[in-house]
């Protein structure tokens, strides 16, 4: 599936289904964002890379 046929299908959702799948991804991305990180994960700066 493209991704204009996967957008066309999200235009043709009601509202009320769409805004539940985007409460359910942005509450998924919190988690993610809000678990420590893991040992082998890098860490992020804020430093700008020389």
């Amino acid at each position: 599936m493209t991704a204009a046929a996967r957008l066309a299908a999200l235009d043709s959702l009601p509202a009320d289904d769409l805004c539940q799948m985007a409460e359910v991804a942005l509450a998924a991305l919190v988690d993610i964002m809000n678990q420590k990180p893991c040992c082998c994960a890098p860490a992020i700066s804020s430093r700008p890379a020389r």
